[in-house]
């Protein structure tokens, strides 16, 4: 399945009016630009993880209801071949776990190619590198990450995570809050 992220502009223009939010109030609270938050629910621009971690926080609800609000089972089995697929940019997340709307974390695998994107969210992962290397820096601190090893870590710092130039390495990522 691949997740419609066009339904985040409207999803996200819905909510913050349900909580009786004007832009400047949410603005204000989540510390990025009107502009920027009405591009948003226009569909002329897609958010980071990051912002929209963000946005859910000071709406108070789940990153999950930003992009769908279905409640699910309080199980759930994921098939081989069946994961969910969410893509923002050039990331590219097959998520495994996740449940209802009260999903509390998703469960990712995903390749990674060489990136200086700067993440920083609500909420905290944990990580084992399946295969390869990965540099894993957080608040500036260096963490070499090898196959087999884990790292788990508060994603409220700034975070990067790459393997060394020129390479890919493949991790599974827990993170919390959910993803989908």
């Amino acid at each position: 399945m691949q997740v419609d992220l066009e339904v985040l502009g409207p999803r996200l223009r819905e909510l913050r009016r349900e909580a009786g939010l004007r832009l400047a109030d949410l603005a204000d609270v989540t510390g990025y630009s009107t502009g920027y938050i009405s591009q948003i629910e226009r569909g002329q621009s897609l958010p980071s993880l990051s912002a929209m971690a963000t946005l859910a926080v000071a709406l108070g609800v789940e990153m999950s209801t930003l992009i769908e609000g279905l409640s699910g089972p309080e199980m759930s089995v994921t098939r081989a071949g069946s994961e969910h697929t969410l893509r923002f940019e050039d990331f590219v997340f097959r998520i495994h776990g996740s449940m209802g709307s009260n999903r509390s974390f998703s469960s990712v695998v995903q390749r990674v190619n060489e990136s200086d994107a700067v993440f920083q969210h609500y909420g905290e992962r944990f990580l084992l590198v399946l295969e390869g290397s990965l540099d894993v820096t957080i608040d500036g601190e260096r963490h070499v990450v090898k196959a087999g090893d884990t790292i788990h870590y508060s994603s409220h710092q700034e975070h990067t995570i790459s393997p060394p130039a020129g390479e890919t390495a493949e991790m599974f990522l827990v993170s919390s809050p959910a993803l989908l």
